[in-house]
Protein backbone atom coordinates (compact mmCIF):
# COMPACT_ATOMS: atom_id res chain seq x y z
CA UNK A 1 0.00 0.00 0.00
CA UNK A 2 2.74 2.59 0.86
CA UNK A 3 4.73 1.74 -2.56
CA UNK A 4 1.42 2.48 -4.55
CA UNK A 5 0.81 5.97 -1.94
CA UNK A 6 4.23 6.76 -3.15
CA UNK A 7 4.25 6.75 -6.54
CA UNK A 8 1.00 7.99 -6.62
CA UNK A 9 2.54 11.31 -5.29
CA UNK A 10 5.81 11.02 -7.27
CA UNK A 11 3.65 10.83 -10.58
CA UNK A 12 2.34 14.20 -9.61
CA UNK A 13 5.51 15.64 -8.63
CA UNK A 14 5.10 15.56 -4.74
CA UNK A 15 6.86 13.70 -2.46
CA UNK A 16 4.84 13.13 1.08
CA UNK A 17 4.46 9.70 3.26
CA UNK A 18 1.56 7.86 3.77
CA UNK A 19 -0.75 8.37 6.60
CA UNK A 20 0.53 6.33 9.80
CA UNK A 21 -2.33 4.43 10.82
CA UNK A 22 -0.97 2.59 13.98
CA UNK A 23 -1.58 5.87 15.74
CA UNK A 24 -4.73 8.12 14.33
CA UNK A 25 -4.20 10.73 16.90
CA UNK A 26 -0.13 11.65 16.49
CA UNK A 27 -0.08 15.00 14.41
CA UNK A 28 2.01 15.58 11.79
CA UNK A 29 3.16 18.76 11.01
CA UNK A 30 2.91 20.06 7.45
CA UNK A 31 5.50 19.19 4.74
CA UNK A 32 6.85 22.70 3.55
CA UNK A 33 9.35 20.78 1.45
CA UNK A 34 6.66 19.55 -0.40
CA UNK A 35 4.54 22.53 -1.35
CA UNK A 36 7.65 24.16 -2.48
CA UNK A 37 8.04 21.08 -5.03
CA UNK A 38 4.91 21.19 -6.08
CA UNK A 39 5.16 25.12 -6.63
CA UNK A 40 7.98 24.74 -8.52
CA UNK A 41 7.07 22.09 -10.55
CA UNK A 42 3.66 24.31 -11.28
CA UNK A 43 6.05 27.15 -12.21
CA UNK A 44 8.27 25.28 -14.40
CA UNK A 45 4.81 24.24 -16.34
CA UNK A 46 3.82 27.62 -16.89
CA UNK A 47 6.90 29.55 -16.73
CA UNK A 48 7.06 33.63 -17.21
CA UNK A 49 7.50 33.46 -20.66
CA UNK A 50 4.11 31.48 -21.46
CA UNK A 51 0.79 33.23 -22.48
CA UNK A 52 -2.54 32.15 -21.80
CA UNK A 53 -2.70 31.64 -25.11
CA UNK A 54 0.11 28.69 -25.08
CA UNK A 55 -1.09 27.32 -21.65
CA UNK A 56 -4.36 27.00 -23.45
CA UNK A 57 -2.79 25.13 -26.51
CA UNK A 58 -0.84 22.86 -23.95
CA UNK A 59 -4.39 21.88 -21.95
CA UNK A 60 -5.73 21.31 -25.72
CA UNK A 61 -3.01 19.09 -26.64
CA UNK A 62 -3.52 16.57 -23.39
CA UNK A 63 -7.06 16.46 -23.92
CA UNK A 64 -6.28 15.46 -27.72
CA UNK A 65 -4.03 12.96 -26.30
CA UNK A 66 -6.32 11.24 -24.12
CA UNK A 67 -9.13 11.48 -27.04
CA UNK A 68 -7.18 9.21 -28.85
CA UNK A 69 -6.31 6.75 -26.41
CA UNK A 70 -9.87 6.61 -25.87
CA UNK A 71 -10.98 5.83 -29.31
CA UNK A 72 -7.94 3.46 -29.61
CA UNK A 73 -9.10 1.37 -26.61
CA UNK A 74 -13.15 1.38 -28.09
CA UNK A 75 -11.49 0.05 -31.45
CA UNK A 76 -9.89 -2.45 -29.72
CA UNK A 77 -12.46 -3.53 -27.91
CA UNK A 78 -15.51 -3.34 -30.88
CA UNK A 79 -12.82 -6.04 -32.19
CA UNK A 80 -13.04 -8.43 -29.15
CA UNK A 81 -16.45 -7.17 -28.58
CA UNK A 82 -17.51 -11.23 -29.96
CA UNK A 83 -15.31 -12.88 -27.47
CA UNK A 84 -16.02 -11.01 -24.67
CA UNK A 85 -19.54 -11.59 -25.22
CA UNK A 86 -19.22 -15.26 -23.95
CA UNK A 87 -19.18 -14.01 -20.06
CA UNK A 88 -21.10 -11.26 -18.88
CA UNK A 89 -18.55 -10.35 -15.85
CA UNK A 90 -15.86 -10.03 -18.82
CA UNK A 91 -18.06 -8.02 -20.43
CA UNK A 92 -18.18 -5.52 -17.98
CA UNK A 93 -14.94 -5.56 -16.99
CA UNK A 94 -13.88 -4.84 -20.28
CA UNK A 95 -16.62 -2.10 -21.10
CA UNK A 96 -15.63 -0.14 -17.59
CA UNK A 97 -11.74 0.46 -19.65
CA UNK A 98 -12.98 3.09 -22.26
CA UNK A 99 -14.24 5.27 -19.79
CA UNK A 100 -11.79 7.79 -18.42
CA UNK A 101 -14.15 9.66 -16.15
CA UNK A 102 -15.36 8.60 -12.67
CA UNK A 103 -18.95 9.54 -13.28
CA UNK A 104 -19.36 7.76 -16.31
CA UNK A 105 -17.62 4.26 -14.95
CA UNK A 106 -20.36 4.41 -12.12
CA UNK A 107 -23.23 5.51 -13.99
CA UNK A 108 -22.30 2.33 -16.62
CA UNK A 109 -22.43 0.23 -13.16
CA UNK A 110 -25.57 1.51 -12.16
CA UNK A 111 -26.94 0.70 -15.63
CA UNK A 112 -25.64 -2.92 -15.92
CA UNK A 113 -27.17 -3.30 -12.37
CA UNK A 114 -30.14 -2.62 -13.27
CA UNK A 115 -30.25 -5.15 -16.14
CA UNK A 116 -30.80 -2.74 -19.00
CA UNK A 117 -29.32 -2.31 -22.30
CA UNK A 118 -26.42 -0.36 -23.00
CA UNK A 119 -26.85 2.08 -25.93
CA UNK A 120 -23.19 1.52 -27.53
CA UNK A 121 -24.59 -1.78 -29.24
CA UNK A 122 -26.87 -0.23 -31.09
CA UNK A 123 -27.07 -0.73 -34.84
CA UNK A 124 -27.80 2.26 -35.74
CA UNK A 125 -26.54 6.38 -33.95
CA UNK A 126 -28.99 7.47 -31.38
CA UNK A 127 -31.22 9.82 -32.66
CA UNK A 128 -31.38 13.28 -30.65
CA UNK A 129 -33.24 16.77 -30.39
CA UNK A 130 -31.65 19.54 -28.66
CA UNK A 131 -33.41 22.70 -27.63
CA UNK A 132 -31.77 25.88 -25.55
CA UNK A 133 -28.34 23.86 -26.71
CA UNK A 134 -25.44 25.89 -24.73
CA UNK A 135 -22.66 23.97 -24.77
CA UNK A 136 -23.86 20.66 -25.77
CA UNK A 137 -23.55 18.76 -22.41
CA UNK A 138 -25.50 15.84 -24.32
CA UNK A 139 -22.81 15.31 -26.99
CA UNK A 140 -19.96 15.84 -24.70
CA UNK A 141 -21.81 12.92 -22.54
CA UNK A 142 -22.55 10.66 -24.74
CA UNK A 143 -19.21 10.77 -26.79
CA UNK A 144 -17.40 10.23 -23.15
CA UNK A 145 -19.70 7.25 -22.69
CA UNK A 146 -18.53 5.61 -26.34
CA UNK A 147 -22.77 6.05 -27.50
CA UNK A 148 -22.86 7.11 -31.05
CA UNK A 149 -24.82 9.78 -31.87
CA UNK A 150 -26.64 12.16 -34.20
CA UNK A 151 -27.55 15.59 -33.14
CA UNK A 152 -30.50 15.80 -35.82
CA UNK A 153 -32.31 19.35 -34.81
CA UNK A 154 -30.22 21.77 -32.22
CA UNK A 155 -31.04 25.87 -31.01
CA UNK A 156 -28.49 28.50 -29.29
CA UNK A 157 -28.91 31.63 -29.48
CA UNK A 158 -25.25 32.86 -28.90
CA UNK A 159 -22.93 32.12 -31.62
CA UNK A 160 -20.12 31.74 -29.47
CA UNK A 161 -21.74 28.54 -27.90
CA UNK A 162 -22.76 27.35 -31.76
CA UNK A 163 -19.14 27.93 -32.87
CA UNK A 164 -17.93 25.61 -30.01
CA UNK A 165 -20.54 22.84 -30.33
CA UNK A 166 -19.41 23.01 -34.20
CA UNK A 167 -15.56 22.66 -33.39
CA UNK A 168 -15.40 20.24 -30.68
CA UNK A 169 -18.64 17.99 -32.40
CA UNK A 170 -17.72 18.30 -35.79
CA UNK A 171 -20.34 16.33 -38.15
CA UNK A 172 -22.65 15.51 -35.15
CA UNK A 173 -25.25 17.88 -35.58
CA UNK A 174 -27.00 18.26 -38.74
CA UNK A 175 -29.47 21.54 -38.37
CA UNK A 176 -28.62 24.15 -35.66
CA UNK A 177 -30.73 27.46 -35.37
CA UNK A 178 -30.70 30.44 -33.96
CA UNK A 179 -33.35 29.92 -31.90
CA UNK A 180 -36.14 27.73 -30.41
CA UNK A 181 -38.66 29.86 -31.80
CA UNK A 182 -36.80 28.76 -35.68
CA UNK A 183 -36.49 25.28 -34.74
CA UNK A 184 -40.32 24.70 -33.94
CA UNK A 185 -41.15 26.77 -36.68
CA UNK A 186 -41.50 24.54 -40.04
CA UNK A 187 -39.48 25.87 -43.04
CA UNK A 188 -37.16 27.83 -41.57
CA UNK A 189 -33.35 27.12 -42.50
CA UNK A 190 -31.32 26.55 -39.52
CA UNK A 191 -28.11 29.07 -39.37
CA UNK A 192 -25.76 25.82 -40.37
CA UNK A 193 -27.56 25.40 -43.88
CA UNK A 194 -27.59 29.28 -44.65
CA UNK A 195 -24.33 30.25 -43.49
CA UNK A 196 -23.31 27.47 -46.27
CA UNK A 197 -26.04 29.17 -49.26
CA UNK A 198 -27.50 25.93 -49.05
CA UNK A 199 -30.77 27.02 -48.01
CA UNK A 200 -32.71 23.93 -48.68
CA UNK A 201 -36.35 24.04 -46.14
CA UNK A 202 -36.93 20.80 -46.05
CA UNK A 203 -33.32 19.87 -45.71
CA UNK A 204 -33.71 21.60 -42.30
CA UNK A 205 -36.93 19.68 -41.15
CA UNK A 206 -35.78 16.50 -39.32
CA UNK A 207 -39.57 15.74 -38.92
CA UNK A 208 -40.19 15.78 -42.31
CA UNK A 209 -37.00 13.44 -42.63
CA UNK A 210 -38.17 11.09 -39.90
CA UNK A 211 -41.69 10.92 -40.95
CA UNK A 212 -40.11 9.63 -45.02
CA UNK A 213 -37.92 7.42 -43.50
CA UNK A 214 -40.60 5.69 -40.72
CA UNK A 215 -38.13 6.49 -37.88
CA UNK A 216 -38.81 8.16 -34.43
CA UNK A 217 -36.54 10.74 -32.26
CA UNK A 218 -34.99 8.66 -29.41
CA UNK A 219 -33.95 11.71 -26.60
CA UNK A 220 -35.10 14.95 -26.49
CA UNK A 221 -32.65 17.09 -24.51
CA UNK A 222 -33.43 20.87 -23.60
CA UNK A 223 -31.96 23.42 -21.04
CA UNK A 224 -34.35 26.29 -21.43
CA UNK A 225 -33.46 29.32 -19.57
CA UNK A 226 -33.43 29.29 -15.68
CA UNK A 227 -33.58 32.95 -15.00
CA UNK A 228 -37.51 33.08 -14.20
CA UNK A 229 -37.45 30.32 -11.71
CA UNK A 230 -34.52 30.46 -10.19
CA UNK A 231 -34.65 31.23 -6.18
CA UNK A 232 -31.56 33.75 -6.67
CA UNK A 233 -34.11 36.36 -8.54
CA UNK A 234 -35.70 38.52 -6.23
CA UNK A 235 -38.93 38.37 -7.40
CA UNK A 236 -39.14 35.19 -8.06
CA UNK A 237 -41.82 34.50 -5.39
CA UNK A 238 -43.59 38.12 -5.47
CA UNK A 239 -46.89 38.48 -7.55
CA UNK A 240 -46.36 36.59 -10.26
CA UNK A 241 -43.55 35.00 -9.70
CA UNK A 242 -41.80 33.54 -12.51
CA UNK A 243 -44.47 34.32 -15.17
CA UNK A 244 -43.26 37.95 -14.67
CA UNK A 245 -40.13 37.39 -16.68
CA UNK A 246 -39.55 37.46 -20.26
CA UNK A 247 -38.31 34.16 -20.63
CA UNK A 248 -41.44 32.74 -19.11
CA UNK A 249 -42.60 31.17 -22.37
CA UNK A 250 -39.88 29.67 -23.62
CA UNK A 251 -39.54 26.70 -20.89
CA UNK A 252 -43.71 26.64 -20.56
CA UNK A 253 -44.53 26.90 -24.42
CA UNK A 254 -41.85 26.61 -26.73
CA UNK A 255 -40.27 23.73 -25.13
CA UNK A 256 -43.94 22.29 -24.72
CA UNK A 257 -43.74 22.70 -28.41
CA UNK A 258 -40.80 21.08 -28.94
CA UNK A 259 -41.67 17.88 -27.24
CA UNK A 260 -45.53 18.09 -29.09
CA UNK A 261 -43.64 18.37 -32.72
CA UNK A 262 -41.44 15.46 -31.95
CA UNK A 263 -42.74 12.89 -29.90
CA UNK A 264 -39.79 11.65 -28.43
CA UNK A 265 -38.76 8.06 -26.87
CA UNK A 266 -37.48 9.46 -24.39
CA UNK A 267 -36.76 13.38 -22.62
CA UNK A 268 -34.19 14.82 -20.50
CA UNK A 269 -35.76 18.13 -18.93
CA UNK A 270 -33.07 20.28 -17.56
CA UNK A 271 -34.17 23.27 -15.15
CA UNK A 272 -33.13 24.47 -11.52
CA UNK A 273 -34.76 23.35 -8.22
CA UNK A 274 -37.03 26.79 -8.34
CA UNK A 275 -38.82 24.42 -10.85
CA UNK A 276 -39.88 22.30 -8.85
CA UNK A 277 -40.90 25.51 -5.59
CA UNK A 278 -44.27 27.28 -6.29
CA UNK A 279 -45.07 29.97 -8.59
CA UNK A 280 -45.95 32.65 -5.08
CA UNK A 281 -44.82 32.60 -1.92
CA UNK A 282 -47.58 30.50 0.06
CA UNK A 283 -49.19 29.22 -3.58
CA UNK A 284 -49.41 25.17 -4.32
CA UNK A 285 -49.37 25.44 -7.83
CA UNK A 286 -45.72 24.83 -8.89
CA UNK A 287 -44.09 25.27 -12.53
CA UNK A 288 -43.14 21.32 -13.08
CA UNK A 289 -46.72 20.35 -12.66
CA UNK A 290 -48.06 23.38 -14.85
CA UNK A 291 -45.87 22.05 -17.54
CA UNK A 292 -46.12 18.61 -17.45
CA UNK A 293 -50.10 19.44 -17.02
Amino acid sequence: MEDEWDQLFHNHGVAQQPPDKSDAAQSIPPDTSSEKSFTEALEHTLSEDDDWDEAFQKEIQVSQEEENEVEETCGLRAESESESEASSSSTSGSSLRFLTTWWAQTLFKAVTGLQLSWPRKRSSPLRVISGCTGCSAEAAVLKALGVDFTILSASEISKSYRDFCEANYPGRIDHFFESIEDQIRTGKPCATCAASLMGDVLACDPDEVLRQRGLEVDILMTGSPCDPFSTQRNKRFANGGPTTHYLFDVTMQRVIDLYARYEPQRGIFEQVWGFCLPFEKGGKEVPKDRSLG
